[in-house]
């Protein structure tokens, strides 16, 4: 035993499980995977990342040279080829200083840099962040294996399972069956149940009919968001208009900061009406009016933009003043009131493009339903978290 390098052992212990587990699993990272929220409490894949990318920085600034980190200053990316590369570097900057310590190193005391601990050896340090990067490294690891899982329960059969308090986001139940369930208090909220001839049925009734009759009683305009004639489309805007202008004022009335509250994740107010303005700068400013750069600074959209190959770099990134939204949201509502101030049969039927999927064609008139369809369903959502907040 008097041969064994210390150091290199516990280099060894690191690097073999870098090399050998932990590294190739994190090959092909994807962003999704890297925002995906498991649920509950649990963090994300780019919590942990971040967590060790920045253990292994501050401890190689403490003891192995590299210039100075702060953490609300680092340089995190925004994409997961970023987040993996700066991983790369750190563990490369880390796995070099250790190398540097040599035998010695290892019990010379840690220092200052450590607070009450500075009398503890360096390596005490060097097991600490190996635990770090393994424990978290393995957390990672799991949770892909979680997201891929989400998209293997096709045709799955849950039998006597509890699945009280659930939560169902961006899922695909078409086509499920669920026989002798208990629902009481189960919420479903489905944006699409009535495109095309889809169904929901509940002990043999379909509801499909009655929900949508339902939502046109309860907001009263709703019903003419599929209008078709110039003349219809401006009453149905109108409609639309003064929906969202008693919503706004109910909005005024209530407590300083509403605006910016979310509701089980869901987008705040202010985000809702920022993700409106996007809606509208994409299928009319882009698809209709056929704007180069359509897009107002305080759009809101997903990680999906930049998926998709915009350039997201027009965007906000600092929440901007609720006043500020609002003259936003203004504009565009404006924008399409005055499309349809004097808009022909001829040009509704004119052909457009998918701002989503170029090779798809639209027509004016399907990019207004499309703006409509995504101003009463917020509303909704709108007008249905206000609620939760006044309760």
């Amino acid at each position: 035993m008097a041969n064994v390098s210390w150091n290199q052992l516990l280099l060894d212990q690191l690097e073999w499980h870098w090399q050998h587990q932990l590294r190739p699993r994190l090959d092909g990272l994807t962003d999704d995977e890297l925002e995906w929220e498991p649920g509950r409490d649990v963090t994300t894949i780019r919590w942990r990342l971040e967590h060790i990318t920045f253990a292994l920085a501050d401890r190689s600034a403490r003891h192995f040279g590299r210039e100075a980190v702060d953490e609300s200053q680092y340089p995190f990316s925004p994409t997961a080829d970023g987040a993996l590369a700066l991983l790369d570097r750190e563990y490369a900057t880390w796995m070099a200083g250790g190398r540097a310590l040599g035998e010695d190193g290892l019990l010379a005391p840690c220092g200052p840099a450590e607070g009450p601990w500075q009398a503890s050896p360096k390596a005490s340090i060097v097991t600490h962040i190996h635990k770090e990067v393994i424990h978290h490294g393995a957390e990672v690891s799991l949770l892909r294996d979680l997201y891929a899982a989400r998209a293997k329960q096709r045709g799955a059969r849950f039998a006597d399972t509890d699945l009280r308090g659930a939560r169902f986001v961006g899922c695909d139940l078409s086509g499920a069956v669920m026989r002798g369930v208990d629902i009481a208090g189960a919420a479903i909220d489905a944006p699409w149940l009535f495109e095309g001839d889809g169904s929901l049925l509940v002990n043999d009734v379909d509801v499909v009919a009655f929900v949508d009759a339902e939502l046109d009683r309860r907001f009263p305009g709703r019903s003419e968001r599929r209008a078709r004639d110039p003349g219809a489309l401006r009453a149905a805007w109108a409609a639309l208009e003064g929906a969202w202008a008693q919503t706004l004022k109910r909005v005024e009335a209530m407590p300083a900061g509403t605006v910016d509250v979310s509701v089980d994740g869901e987008w705040s107010f202010a985000q809702t009406m920022r993700h409106l303005v996007l809606a509208t700068d994409m299928w009319l400013g882009m698809a209709v009016l056929e704007k180069e750069q359509p897009f107002h600074p305080l759009g809101l959209g997903g990680a999906s933009l930049a998926e998709e190959g915009f350039d997201t770099s027009v965007f906000a990134t600092e929440p901007p003043s609720y006043a500020d939204v609002l003259e936003a949201r203004a504009s565009r509502v404006a924008m399409v009131r005055d499309l349809l101030a004097d808009i022909t049969p001829d040009e509704l039927a004119a052909t457009r493009i998918n701002p989503h999927a170029p090779e798809y064609r639209e027509t004016t008139l399907s990019c207004l339903h499309v703006i409509l369809e995504e101003e009463w369903e917020h509303l909704r959502f709108a007008v249905r978290d206000l609620a939760a907040l006044n309760a």
